[in-house]
């Protein structure tokens, strides 16, 4: 034995309780542990995983069982209730250093690290074992790998069909009387009918675009040469010329002669 599980303890903290009661209800849910233990464990795993359920209190059952799969089932039929069991089976493991104990319950949790083993919380656990990381360090078999689901999400196929017990397990796993009923409830109810759609209206064809052609670009007209500006130039004045032009401005007199003569007559 490598891997010790709280039975009750670990289906808690998984989902797959479901809701209901009665002794059937609890029965079915804990097969569903069962088979998806069975179903992701690797086979040499699955004889070296063991379950323990507290006392059953229906029917007679007995206290030490083995699944299909090869997983041992112990119910606390002598004990008040499974921690008893389980701390027995831990006291009583010949090498509890290679044992894992899978619960959240610190009292066995304190009871396999006295004894040197592993002990992993049963949420955590789950986790692992849905994403393929649990394994008991198991050496490999030749045996197949039967249903077991791999990391990828695909399962192989089964060396043999699913007897009826098999899948009866798997059908109530799945809920199959609540998808039958409402498969019948769908076939029942009339399908409405689709309403024709009104016909396409015929749309005018679009006239092809003309293809837009480059223009040349015209030349510009030559620019006009502007006409030469005459500059003429002014006689340089003499110096006669200019003596004579100083002597009329100091004789200039703005009055004609005998512009006065009127006034003295007075």
């Amino acid at each position: 034995m490598r891997l010790l599980i709280d039975g009750y303890n670990l289906l808690h903290q998984s989902d797959l309780m479901g809701t209901g009661h009665g002794a059937a209800w609890l029965e079915r849910a804990r097969q569903r542990l069962i088979d998806t233990i069975a179903a992701y464990l690797e086979p040499q795993d699955l004889p070296q995983t063991t379950i323990v359920f507290d006392r059953h209190s229906g029917k007679q059952i007995d206290a030490h069982q083995v699944d299909s799969s090869g997983i041992q089932i112990f119910y606390a039929v002598d004990h008040p209730e499974a921690d008893d069991l389980i701390e027995d089976l831990i006291a009583k493991s010949s090498h509890p250093k290679q044992l894992t104990v899978v619960s959240s319950d610190h009292r066995l949790q304190k009871a396999i690290d006295r004894r040197g083993g592993k002990s992993v919380d049963a949420d955590i656990w789950y986790e692992r074992l849905l994403a393929g990381q649990v394994t008991t360090g198991a050496k490999k078999t030749k045996q197949g790998r039967g249903n077991r689901q791999t990391k990828r999400g695909k399962s192989h196929k089964p060396d043999s069909p699913l007897t009826d017990e098999q899948l009866a397990r798997w059908l109530d796993r799945f809920n199959a009387d609540a998808i039958q009923d409402e498969l019948s409830s769908l076939a029942e109810e009339p399908s409405p009918i689709p309403k024709p759609c009104p016909p396409a209206l015929p749309q005018p064809k679009a006239k092809p675009a003309k293809k837009a052609t480059k223009q040349k670009p015209q030349p510009k007209p030559p620019k006009k040469p502007a006409p030469p500006r005459s500059k003429k130039k002014q006689p340089a004045m003499k110096p006669d010329d200019l003596s004579k032009r100083k002597l009329q401005q100091e004789n200039y007199n703005p009055f004609p002669e005998g512009y006065t003569d009127d006034l003295w007559d007075e």
